[in-house]
């Protein structure tokens, strides 16, 4: 039997069953512009041009492939035959092939499932053709004359069948000013159905950001739920004299925080200054990580207190109580908690003091030993020499693990948080959380200089960026708007530029419905990942413009963020203090 995992580049004849078609038929025309009704009603699924297939609708990228396993491949025997009908097909059709392969396909972030048996399919396209569209049709109805419909089958073009990104909406669009309308429509359908966000972006693989379609996107832990709402969705858009498409993407949460992937830090991290963008978490806490976004101080009449800024969900610990979740925390509350932050975090320090010591076995004392045993047999100079280097060498990795071990993480307590509440007046959401800080942990807010900008290669963004100062010095609202450039240090990502989007999404905030502001990314950059939560927002001018609280799109990394004058106005009501920079 071929092996199922190794692409085909031959094609065999077509095996026995039913006859191919041998002429190109007169397929519709309509059926590559992705009509959902001929979709249902031929369960092919050709929303994507260049990613089509079935059951429909197909699994929303991303989607990783896995081998099947040997024990798996044992029972399959029906695959030889499987492949030349699909290569049959495709030649009849005209289509253009590179690979046909059998794999185990899926969301990387889910487990294995029996359902993910897929015959994946490589090769060009011709939108003006409905090749790939009669091809699986013809392909499908012979899986089900021999009963493998349990078979997923997926054809792309690798040219364009990746992951789209997100751009802005323009701000003059008109959906602009009809977007709050069609939201609530939209929200009181989705009624009970478990939803995260609700947003409208220009979606797809084009440079040119007006030459990608505007989309819904509806971010859920359980896609299948919504699927027969979509319709209903696109009605409400086409009332409203909007055509969009609608697209219902499975994330696991609203917060970006939890098993964040693994960040090699730098020595500054391991010493007492905290800088913007340094990795924070609870002493409590093993697996998580967020962002020190950068400090602030609180005064009031003669008291004074340093602060380091970051979310309430960075610093949430198990147990948490659910009056200080609905209600905030205040600072004469917090010693009842009793939350104490690390900086580094738990998870960054294991991870970067394991490496350092794998370096140091894998790297040094191995091939020190197996030069100390060579010198020892032949007594070459040249082997001292290597014995010399690498004694040099552990010398100063074991003094850098000794200073990792020694280090004193401990960054201050929890003293005030905003728990999980709405504005009542504008209804954004409000997830804030001050750490006092201790008197050897300064914060100084420092902003990237003109290299790291020019590093980031993105000129259309860079050129707007105009700082005068190296420190941060002020915040202000002024530049939330629609377009507008900003930046952020965060844990995970580092420095990273976006633009604000002119549509407001709506968030699930912990059971209660909330506006926000939108950041997204430079094309094909994501702007944030897991781990950057409380990142400080800053606007072209180096002005402090907002705090990143959210990040539910995986693939993009689109920013969630609440603007700094309701973020200070509620540090100050909820501390009865008055906020200024260090």
């Amino acid at each position: 039997m071929a092996d199922p995992t190794s692409p085909t580049t031959n094609a065999p004849s077509i095996p026995s069953g039913p006859t191919p078609p041998t002429s190109l038929g007169s397929g519709s025309r309509t059926r590559r512009q992705g009509s959902s009704a001929e979709s249902a009603a031929s369960n092919v699924d050709t929303t994507n041009p260049f990613r089509q297939g079935f059951p429909n609708p197909l699994r929303p990228l991303p989607q990783a492939n896995f081998i099947v396993g040997a024990k798996d491949a044992e029972s399959i025997d029906w695959w030889e035959s499987i492949q030349a009908a699909a290569i049959g097909y495709m030649k009849v059709r005209g289509i253009a092939w590179n690979t046909v392969t059998l794999i185990n396909r899926r969301n990387p972030r889910h487990e294995p499932g029996p359902d993910d048996l897929t015959i994946l399919i490589t090769a060009l396209h011709d939108v003006a053709s409905d090749s790939w569209y009669l091809m699986l049709q013809d392909l499908q109805g012979y899986l089900q004359d021999r009963g493998l419909t349990y078979l997923r089958v997926e054809i792309m073009d690798d040219r364009f069948a990746r992951t789209p990104d997100h751009f802005v909406v323009e701000s003059a669009h008109p959906l602009v000013y009809a977007w709050p309308g069609i939201c609530d429509c939209i929200i009181r359908v989705l009624g009970a159905a478990p939803w995260f966000t609700l947003t409208a972006v220009r979606r797809g693989i084009n440079k040119i950001p007006e030459n990608n379609p505007i989309t819904v996107l509806i971010t859920t832990p359980d896609p299948p739920s919504l699927h027969p709402v979509i319709t209903s969705i696109e009605s409400i858009c086409e009332n409203a004299g909007f055509v969009l498409k609608v697209e219902v993407l499975e994330e696991s949460g609203l917060f970006a925080m939890d098993n964040p992937g693994e960040v090699t830090l730098d020595s500054s991290s391991f010493a007492n200054p905290i800088s913007m963008g340094s990795s924070v978490s609870p002493k409590s806490i093993q697996d998580s990580s967020g962002t020190i976004g950068g400090g602030i101080v609180l005064s009031k009449g003669k008291f004074r207190a340093r602060t380091g800024v970051t979310n309430f969900h960075v610093m949430r610990t198990k147990n948490f109580p659910q009056m200080y979740v609905d209600n905030g925390l205040r600072p004469e509350q917090s010693p009842g908690v009793n939350v104490q932050a690390v900086v580094p975090s738990n998870q960054d320090y294991k991870f970067n003091l394991n490496n350092q010591q794998s370096f140091l076995g894998n790297a040094i004392e191995r091939p020190l030993a197996i030069a100390r045993k060579t010198w020892g047999m032949l007594g070459e100079e040249r082997d001292e020499k290597r014995i010399q280097l690498f004694e040099s060498r552990k010398q100063t990795c074991r003094q850098l693990i000794d200073e990792l071990q020694t280090f004193n993480r401990h960054a201050g307590n929890l003293w005030a948080a905003s728990g999980f509440r709405i504005h009542p007046q504008n209804q954004f959401g409000i997830d804030w959380a001050l750490v006092k800080l201790l008197g050897h942990r300064p914060t100084p807010n420092i902003l990237p200089t003109v290299a790291e900008f020019l590093a980031l290669g993105a000129a259309e963004f860079t050129n707007e960026i105009s700082i005068a100062t190296m420190e941060l010095e002020e915040w202000s609202s002024e530049n939330v708007k629609a377009g507008e450039v900003v930046f952020k240090r965060g844990r995970t990502t580092g420095l990273t530029i976006g633009k604000f989007s002119s549509i407001n999404p709506r968030v699930h905030l912990d059971g209660k419905i909330c506006s926000v502001w939108q950041v997204i990314g430079q094309r094909g950059k994501p702007f944030c990942r897991k781990g950057d939560s409380g990142s400080f927002i800053i606007d072209s001018a180096g002005r402090w413009c907002a705090l990143l609280f959210a990040s539910p799109y995986e693939d993009t990394g689109d920013a969630y963020v609440l603007p700094v004058d309701v973020l200070i106005a509620d540090i100050e009501s909820m501390t009865g203090g008055t906020v200024s920079l260090p």
